[in-house]
């Protein structure tokens, strides 16, 4: 395929964050465009919350931080991914709780990228 186009990678998850690092999933971008940004798709849902902060990252690198909030929700939340942030080849998204409590679950998650 000739000039600039785009690419992603889907994935469901259904990890439950907890108060510790973990990985949520790992992606290969064969063909990113290294210095652009990208989108990150995520569908979360959180109950029984208070105060709950959690944040999911890409190469080490926060892309997407909810909350602090005391609401139960079931969304589909979208977030830029900083420039530099994606890598060709293996990506690392982890992901954790900072504070409060409750659940928060990835079940799903999309990342759109320029591919070349």
């Amino acid at each position: 395929m000739a000039g600039p186009y785009a690419d992603y990678w889907i994935a469901t998850p259904n990890k439950v964050l907890s108060t510790t690092e973990q990985t949520v999933a790992t992606f290969q971008a064969p063909n990113v465009v290294v210095g652009m940004f990208g989108i990150l798709q995520v569908q979360v849902y959180t109950e029984s919350t208070s105060g709950l902060k959690a944040v999911l990252r890409i190469n080490n690198k926060d892309v997407f931080v909810y909350g602090p909030s005391s609401t139960n929700m079931a969304r589909v939340l979208q977030a830029a991914i900083p420039v530099g942030t994606l890598q060709q080849g293996t990506n690392l998204i982890e992901g954790e709780i900072l504070s409060g409590s409750g659940m928060f679950k990835v079940a799903s998650m999309a990342i759109f990228w320029q591919a070349e």
